[in-house]
C-alpha cells in the first residue's frame, strides 16, 4: 500500500480561474522568486513575463497582451516613472501596481496622481495578493460596464442610422399625440424641420384639419380600449404639407408600451406620383387613340420582326402624302431614301430586342421629297407583336433657326471685336484730332501748313464717325441723376442682397458716417451694386463674404495722371469686396468688355460689369479694381461729391506735407506704383531703398549699409507676401516701424488673414500728401 495520500480533485475557486498574465518589471532575482510564491500560496494562478530593461519592457508591451503590471520603482537603467508613463501610453487600460522597497509614502501617492493604480511596499508583502486581486477586479468591472454601454449605444446608433436612411418617412408619436421621432425623410415630405416638428401635436402638423378632431378621437377610444382596428395594416390617408397642400399617402403604424405610456411609430410614403401612374394608367387607353390621332406630328406603330406599318396617324398621311391603307401595306424601309435603307437594317440588326430607330434621320415623301426627322422610339406590345411606337419631328426647320443662332453667335463676337478695336481706336483718335488741334493753334492765320495739318483734323473726324458706327452694337442709356446719399442707398438693399447672394455667402456693410453726396440715378447706382454683389456670389462657388464699404477721398493730380479719365477733386467711393477665386491679369484685363464672361454656358450675359463701367462712367465717375488669384477681389466706384443744397464749407489752408530724412524700405511689384512713392519720398527728404519683390528687399537688407527706419511694402505681392515679409525682418529688427499699402480695404485684408488689425495701413490710391503724412506718422508713432 502506498504511504502517498490521494490526490484531491481541483477545487473550485481561483485555482480553477483562467491564469493571469503578469508582466513584471524586476531587477534582482531573488525578488522575482519571493513574488511567484507569494502568489502561488494565495492560490492566485499566474504567468509571469519578466523584464529589466526600457527596450524589454516596451516591446512586451508591443508584443503581447497582459491583465496587470507590476513594477519596482528604482532599477539600474529603469525608473518606475518612465514605465509608468510608458504602459499609459502603450495601454492605459492595464493595471499598473508599484511593488518595491525604497518608494515612501508621499512619492507613492504622487505616482497614484500619475495614472497608477496601487502601490505595495516590500516589507508589507501581505498586500501584495490582495491589491492585485482588487485592481483585476476593478479592471473588469470596468470593461463589462463599457462594453455594456458601448452595446447600448451601437445599438441605438444602428436604429437611428437605419430610421434615418429610410427611404419612407417615419414619424413617431407618443401617448399624448405628441411627436417623438422625425427622419429626414419625413422633414422632405411634409416640410418641417425636425426641431421644429419634435414635440408638436401630430394632428397639427402632417393631417388635414378636417380630420383633426377624428384623429384626436380615435387617439383617445385606444388609449382607453387599446383597440385599433387598423394597426399594422398599409393604410391610404390624406396628408397636409406645411405649405398647405394636401397629397396621398399610404403608412402602417405600430404600438409600442413602456412606464406605462403608448408609443406610436408610423412609416409614411409620399403615394403622390404612384396614384398618378395609376390614374394615368387608367386613362391611358383613351388618351393613347385620342392624342395618336390627333397629334400634329407624325406617329405611327410598326413591328420589330417585319417592319411592317402596324397603325399611322393623320399627321402622318398629311406629312408622307400616303393614304392611312397605303401605309399598312408599307416597311420603314419604304420611307427611308434607297442608300439610307443599309444603314437603318445594320441599326436594327444591331439591337434585336430594342429595334430602335432613335435619332436624326432621312426621310421621303411620296413625292420623292428628302427632309430630316428626328425621331423618338417607345417599345410597346400592340396587338400581340413586339412593336415600336415612332413620333417622327420634321427638323428642317429648327435645322435652319440653329444656322440664324450660330449666326447671331458670330455677330455677338463681331460686336465684342468691334468694341474693342473702336475703343482703342478712339484712343489714337483723340491723340490725333488732340495734336491736330495744338498745332493749329499754334500757327499763324497765313501758315501754309494749316492746309494740311486741317486735312489731318478732318480725316481724324471722319474715322471717329467710322468709330461711331462701330459703338452702335451699344445703347446709350438715358441716366436721371438726383442728389444722393450712398450709405441709405446700400441701407435700403442690405436686406433683398442678403436674399440674393444665398446663405452660405455672408454680407457685412462698412459705412462711413460723414459720407459725403452725390448725383447719380438711384435706379442706376442700384444696378451698379446688384451687379457687383451677384459678380462677387459668383466668385465664390463655395461660400465667402461679400463687403460693401463707402468713404470720402480726394484724387488728386498724380492719381489723375496715373489713371486716365479720371477728374481729380472730392469723390465718394462705393467698393465691394469678395473672398472669392480672384482673376488672373489677362482676365483682369477684359472684365469690362462686353460679352465677355468667364462663367459656363447660360450662366450669364457676360454684361454685367461692362453695364456697370457704363453706368459709372455716365455718372461721371470711374470704376478700378485690385485683384489676386486666390486672394479675392474688390471693385472700387469714385463718383464726384456734390452739395446739393447745403453750401460748401470753406476750404482749410492745406499744411505743407510733412518732411524727414529717415531711410526708407520700399517694397511693391507694381513699377509705376513704386516709382510715384520714391518721387514723393525723395522730394521731400527721405532716403528710399527700391525693391520689386520680397525677395529682393530681403537681399537689399542683407547688402546695404544704410539704416532702415521704416518698411513700406505692398501687402499681396506674388510669392512672399508683405506681412511675411515684415516678419522676416522684425527677426533681426524688433522695433522696425512698417507702413503696409493695398488696393484692397484695411478690413478686406484683415478679413483675408493677411494682416493684423493693429498694424499701420495705407489704403491704394493714395494722394502724394496722404503718403507723405502717413508715413510721418508711423515714423512718429
Amino acid at each position: 500500500m502506498s504511504s502517498n495520500p490521494p490526490k484531491e480533485p481541483p477545487r473550485a475557486g481561483p485555482r480553477a480561474a483562467p491564469r493571469v498574465r503578469i508582466l513584471h518589471l524586476e531587477d534582482n532575482r531573488g525578488d522575482r522568486l519571493l513574488v511567484r510564491s507569494v502568489f502561488e500560496a494565495e492560490g492566485l494562478g499566474c504567468e509571469f513575463v519578466d523584464v529589466e530593461t526600457r527596450e524589454a519592457f516596451a516591446e512586451a508591451l508591443e508584443r503581447d497582451k497582459f491583465d496587470l503590471v507590476l513594477s519596482d520603482y528604482a532599477l539600474p537603467s529603469f525608473d518606475g516613472v518612465s514605465a509608468l508613463r510608458l504602459a499609459r501610453e502603450r495601454r492605459p487600460d492595464i493595471p499598473f501596481i508599484f511593488f518595491s522597497g525604497t518608494m515612501g509614502e508621499e512619492l507613492a501617492i504622487e505616482m497614484l496622481k500619475a495614472g497608477a493604480t496601487d502601490y505595495v511596499l516590500k516589507d508589507r508583502m501581505s498586500r501584495l495578493v490582495p491589491a492585485v486581486r482588487r485592481a483585476l477586479e476593478e479592471a473588469r468591472d470596468t470593461a463589462e460596464r463599457q462594453h455594456a454601454v458601448g452595446a447600448l449605444q451601437e445599438s441605438e446608433a444602428r436604429f437611428e442610422a437605419v430610421i434615418d436612411s429610410a427611404l419612407d418617412a417615419v414619424v413617431m408619436m407618443d401617448g399624448e399625440g405628441r411627436i417623438t421621432g422625425w427622419n429626414p425623410q419625413a422633414e422632405t415630405v411634409f416640410g418641417w424641420a425636425r426641431a421644429e416638428a419634435l414635440g408638436k401635436p401630430l394632428s397639427d402638423t402632417i393631417i388635414p384639419p378636417r380630420y383633426r378632431q377624428a384623429h384626436v378621437r380615435g387617439l383617445k377610444h385606444f388609449l382607453e380600449t387599446a383597440e385599433v382596428p387598423f394597426l399594422h395594416k398599409r393604410l391610404e390617408i390624406t396628408a397636409i404639407h406645411r405649405d398647405g397642400r394636401e397629397f396621398p399617402v399610404e403608412l402602417a403604424i405600430s404600438v409600442s408600451e413602456s412606464a406605462d405610456t403608448f408609443n406610436f411609430s408610423a412609416f409614411i410614403r409620399d403615394i403622390t406620383q404612384r396614384k398618378g401612374a395609376e390614374e394615368a394608367l387608367r386613362a391611358s387607353e383613351e388618351r393613347y387613340r385620342f392624342l395618336f390621332e390627333n397629334n400634329p406630328q407624325p406617329m405611327w406603330v410598326f413591328d420589330n420582326e417585319s417592319l411592317a406599318f402596324l397603325a399611322v396617324n393623320q399627321a402622318a398621311c398629311r406629312h408622307y402624302g400616303y393614304s392611312g391603307e397605303e401605309f399598312l401595306r408599307m416597311t420603314i424601309q419604304d420611307i427611308h431614301p434607297p442608300e439610307d435603307v443599309p444603314s437603318l437594317l445594320q441599326r436594327l440588326g444591331s439591337e434585336p430586342e430594342e429595334h430602335q430607330e432613335s435619332g436624326v434621320w432621312r426621310h421621303r415623301k411620296k413625292d420623292g421629297t428628302v427632309f430630316e426627322v428626328e425621331i423618338t422610339s417607345h417599345p410597346l406590345l400592340f396587338g400581340g407583336h413586339n412593336a415600336q411606337l415612332i413620333l417622327a419631328l420634321d427638323v428642317t426647320e429648327r435645322r435652319h433657326l440653329e444656322a440664324q443662332l450660330r449666326q447671331s453667335q458670330k455677330l455677338e463676337a463681331v460686336g465684342t471685336l468691334a468694341g474693342g478695336v473702336a475703343h482703342d481706336f478712339n484712343n489714337l483718335l483723340t491723340t490725333i484730332l488732340g495734336y491736330s488741334e495744338l498745332v493749329l493753334q499754334q500757327l499763324d492765320a497765313d501758315s501754309p501748313l494749316r492746309e494740311e495739318v486741317g486735312e489731318i483734323q478732318r480725316a481724324g473726324e471722319r474715322a471717329a464717325g467710322l468709330t461711331h458706327q462701330l459703338l452702335a452694337f451699344s445703347r446709350k442709356q438715358v441716366l436721371a441723376p438726383v442728389v444722393l446719399d450712398l450709405n441709405t442707398a446700400v441701407a435700403d438693399m442690405e436686406k433683398m442682397l442678403q436674399r440674393l447672394i444665398g446663405e452660405d455667402v455672408s454680407l457685412a456693410a462698412v459705412l462711413d458716417p460723414n459720407l459725403w453726396c452725390v448725383r447719380a440715378d438711384p435706379g442706376q447706382i442700384e444696378q451698379v451694386i446688384v451687379n457687383l454683389v451677384v459678380n462677387a456670389r459668383d466668385a465664390m462657388p463655395r461660400g465667402g463674404k461679400v463687403t460693401i464699404e463707402t468713404r470720402n477721398i480726394d484724387l488728386d493730380d498724380s492719381y489723375v495722371r496715373a489713371h486716365a479719365y479720371v477728374r481729380p477733386g472730392e469723390h465718394v467711393c462705393l467698393s465691394v469686396s469678395d473672398t472669392g477665386t480672384g482673376m488672373d491679369a489677362e482676365t483682369r484685363s477684359r472684365i469690362f468688355e462686353p460679352f465677355f464672361t468667364t462663367k459656363g454656358p447660360a450662366k450669364g450675359t457676360g454684361l454685367g460689369l461692362s453695364t456697370v463701367y457704363g453706368i459709372v462712367k455716365q455718372s461721371g465717375g470711374s470704376i478700378e479694381v485690385y485683384t489676386e488669384p486666390g486672394r479675392g477681389t474688390s471693385f472700387k466706384v469714385y463718383l464726384p461729391r456734390v452739395f446739393g443744397s447745403e453750401e460748401r464749407a470753406a476750404p482749410q489752408a492745406r499744411r505743407p506735407a510733412p518732411s524727414g530724412s529717415e531711410t526708407v524700405l520700399l517694397v511693391e511689384d507694381e513699377e509705376a506704383v513704386r516709382r510715384l512713392a520714391r518721387l514723393v519720398l525723395e522730394k521731400i527728404g527721405y532716403t528710399v531703398l527700391e525693391a520689386g519683390s520680397a525677395e529682393e528687399a530681403l537681399s537689399l537688407t542683407a547688402d546695404s549699409a544704410h539704416r532702415v527706419d521704416l518698411v513700406l511694402t505692398d501687402s499681396v505681392m506674388p510669392g512672399m507676401s508683405g506681412p511675411e515679409l515684415a516678419q522676416r525682418l522684425r527677426t533681426e529688427r524688433s522695433n522696425l516701424k512698417v507702413l503696409f499699402m493695398s488696393g484692397y480695404t484695411d478690413d478686406a485684408i484683415v478679413r483675408h488673414g493677411l494682416l493684423d488689425a493693429r498694424e499701420a495701413f495705407l489704403q491704394k490710391p493714395f494722394t502724394p500728401d496722404l503718403l507723405a503724412r502717413k508715413v510721418r506718422e508711423v515714423l512718429d508713432s
